[in-house]
């Protein structure tokens, strides 16, 4: 489909170009896509609507008063679930035709939007509008509206040779009630999809049951108008609410005014409160939030960053039909990934392990099972990426699910190894052992035991593949010889050789905990074995260092590039050789002021704004940063996450991009953006967590219930920690951190106990 770019890559280069930035609202499955002003409609190919299960359900949601578009004043999108914005009005004269507007000055009236995203309605929108002049006004604001019912690859970019039907949009005036009010009208767009999926968005508009709500006074097929009359200081509120249905026909259904059917509990709007939406999703993320462990610093941009990591985690969580998920990123990827999922279980794993929980049982569920080259799928191999939507289930693209990855499963034995050492839940580990033994077998099927083909002797990928490439680094131009020139397949990529490492390495020992003592050993044996057939066919002798990979016929792709970071602290290289890796991504051809690039600088084939040969990425750059400060490399980790910091004290939201360019740091007051990076994305709000657990050295082995923190070393610029309620299997602790001002070293303190734990420090 695209011979030579990812399919990540490819759709999307035409979509969007940094002036189009976004505001963006998310909760579980749904998310909004406004411009900064809150609008919604999309135009050249920004992607703004209203989006579920990887389909755009609204694409146009825009606001007038008097005929005219509203004066933006401010946006609050701190929350992520809830928006407040705020405006006033632009003059308006009255039309001859017209006699419900008559003559209103600018700024006479504010307008206030607030926008809540939840599950039960899935977006209420409560606006209020105040006269703010002395005289009495009276006005028609209307908001239009319109679906396309897009796939989100059709939003991306891609043409489909056909499509199913948008059917006839039905009005819902409201029946009069025995109390003499009427019920909310609404308005249902629709669409019949090739999939025989019946597509409904009910667009709702209460009448008297919630405060001073006022019904439309104008209801059509395309807009909805308010007579609005307020004497002078007076207010008067509009409250919406936009719910979608999803539901499998035999044949075409033209009725379809009958109750749509939503997502999450239905409920009468006029026995609740207006700001009972919000009340509720401020509740949901508290009650989330208390779950899992607070980390708070003396430094208070890097809280700044931890909140706000915090906050778009919860928000990038999804409940499906198979557990508990969480999204790539908003809004490309807003869909499980698993080596996205994988990585963000291990970042966050001391702090929030009931999301690495909930990824090791979601993926376990969606594990290969049968062998089908579309999608790459073979008997216990961990998906890659999983597409709801109707391109995915008329197989018109290949993620339904698709399993294209070299490492994902390395990566799902890792962390179900970690979680299970650090929870001490061996219920949950011989509930799951079916599906680790189903990986193990997969990975002995990929590496043959005993061959002498050198390239066989390594996880590696090539051809007949949707995506070009199926590492991390997964664009079609990013493993590269030092000539410039592409890779050719096989490719082994080194970093999905230490995954395997450190799986069988650690998995060896959870097989040894549930009595499996033949597989230990196995396990145990192939770690060792890989070790040494990985540093010799892997190290560059004359560069004096990690091959980013090899090809085929066993030759280096023999450039610098950040991958080699990914192997720090997983065992598979010699001590010696760690910190010649440590110390050769601190050079000033790969970090860059702003972090450690994808390619160094130097090398041929170097475009620092391109995807993954020059880009900077943050999560790269945390699990680089955890791995130096496990090996002792601590004064270069911390020069990596002061840089992420700088990264995201640049940016207004406090967020970590999902990447950005390159370029060397200047006086510039920021790093140079990436054109279409995610926000929120997945990995690089995990990125925080996976740095300072690094950073603080802890680690539990709940087969003895041993706490150890080896070698904790803040730096000076944030020279107190404290962690409170860190779960240690069925043991609770609160943990505090200081750098001493004159000697340098960090010393700890266990504040308070709950349970039974031991704790060890190693300086």
């Amino acid at each position: 489909m695209y011979p030579n770019l990812s399919l990540e890559q490819a759709p999307i280069d035409r979509t969007m170009d940094q002036t189009q930035r976004r505001l963006v609202l998310k909760h579980q499955g749904q998310f909004l896509l406004l411009d900064l002003s809150g609008g919604m409609r999309d135009k050249n190919g920004a992607g703004l609507g209203f989006y579920v299960n990887d389909t755009r359900f609204l694409n146009r949601w825009e606001m007038t008063v008097g005929g005219q578009p509203l004066h933006f004043l401010t946006a609050d999108v701190e929350e992520g679930f809830a928006g407040h914005l705020h405006y006033s009005n632009k003059a308006s004269g009255q039309a001859v035709e017209d006699p419900v507007n008559i003559a209103v000055k600018a700024d006479s009236l504010s307008i206030k939007r607030e926008i809540v995203v939840d599950e039960k309605p899935l977006v209420s929108e409560t606006i209020t509008v105040q006269n703010h002049s002395n005289k009495p006004i009276s006005t028609l604001l209307s908001l239009a509206y319109a679906a396309d019912f897009a796939d989100m690859f059709e939003v991306r970019g891609d043409v489909r040779k056909q499509r199913g039907h948008l059917l006839p949009t039905r009005l819902k005036q409201g029946k009069l009630r025995k109390d003499g009010s009427r019920a909310s009208p609404s308005v249902i767009l629709a669409y019949l999809g090739l999939d025989n999926i019946l597509r409904r968005t009910r667009i709702s508009f209460n009448g008297t049951g919630v405060g001073k709500g006022i019904n439309p006074d104008i209801l059509t097929k395309k807009q909805a108008s308010f007579k609005i009359e307020l004497a002078p200081q007076q207010s008067v509120q509009i409250n919406c609410r936009i719910t979608v249905s999803e539901k499998a026909v035999n044949k075409l259904i033209l009725d379809h005014d009958r109750p749509v059917r939503n997502h999450g509990q239905r409920f009468d709007f006029a026995k609740l409160s207006t700001k009972y939406p919000l009340a509720r999703a401020r509740l949901a993320y508290e009650n989330w939030s208390a779950s899992n462990a607070r980390i708070t610093t003396n430094n208070a941009d890097f809280n700044r960053l931890l909140e706000r990591s915090y906050r778009d985690i919860y928000l990038l969580r999804q409940t499906t039909a198979r557990g508990n998920a969480v999204a790539a990123g908003v809004p490309w990827f807003a869909v499980p990934f698993g080596r996205d999922s994988l990585i963000t279980g291990l970042q966050t794993l001391h702090f929030m392990p009931q999301l690495s929980r909930d990824v090791l049982a979601f993926l376990a569920a969606y594990q290969g099972q049968h062998y089908d080259e579309a999608t790459c799928e073979k008997p216990g191999r961990i998906m890659h990426e999983l597409r709801p939507g109707e391109m995915a289930a008329l197989s018109e693209i290949p993620f339904r699910p698709y399993y294209g990855t070299v490492d994902a499963t390395q990566l799902w034995l890792m962390l179900f190894a970690r979680y299970v050492n650090w929870s001490g839940d061996l219920d949950f580990a011989r509930k799951l052992w079916p599906n680790v033994m189903a990986a193990l077998g997969y990975l002995d099927r990929e590496r043959p035991a005993h061959v002498r083909d050198v390239s066989a002797q390594f996880f590696s990928y090539g051809g007949g593949s949707a995506l070009s490439n199926q590492g991390w680094k997964d664009s079609g131009n990013c493993i590269v010889y030092k000539n410039g020139e592409l890779a050719r397949g096989p490719i082994a990529v080194c970093e999905a050789q230490g995954y395997a490492y450190a799986a069988w390495n650690e998995v060896s020992a959870i097989a040894a905990r549930l009595g499996h003592v033949r597989t230990a050993s196995r396990l145990a044996k192939y770690a060792s074995d890989l070790k040494k057939v990985f540093n010799k066919a892997f190290w560059m002798e004359s560069d004096n260092m990690v091959a980013l990979a090899l090809d085929g016929t066993g030759r280096h792709c023999d450039v610098v590039a950040s991958n080699a970071g990914h192997l720090l602290g997983t065992g598979i290289l010699p001590p010696e050789r760690e910190k010649i890796v440590s110390d050769r991504l601190m050079k000033p051809d790969m970090f860059s002021g702003w972090g450690i690039r994808t390619l160094a600088a130097s090398e041929t084939a170097y475009q620092p704004m391109d995807y993954q040969v020059g880009a900077v990425w943050p999560h790269d750059n945390g699990i680089i940063a955890h791995g130096m400060s496990r090996i002792g490399e601590s004064e270069s980790a911390h020069a990596v996450v002061k840089a992420m910091l700088d990264v995201a004290t640049s940016q207004s939201d406090m967020r970590l991009p999902e990447l950005f360019a390159g370029f060397e740091r200047n006086a510039a007051a920021q790093p140079v953006p990436y054109q279409v990076a995610c926000v929120p994305q997945l990995w690089a709000a995990g990125c925080a967590f996976h740095m300072t657990s690094g950073m603080l050295g802890v680690s539990f082995d709940s087969a003895v219930n041993t706490l150890t923190i080896v070698r904790p070393a803040l730096p000076e610029w944030m020279s107190e920690v404290a962690v409170k309620g860190l779960r240690l299997g069925s043991a609770e602790v609160d943990l505090y951190f200081k750098r001493n001002v004159t000697s340098g070293a960090t010393t700890v303190e266990i504040s308070r106990v709950r349970g039974n734990v031991r704790c060890l420090v190693e300086y």
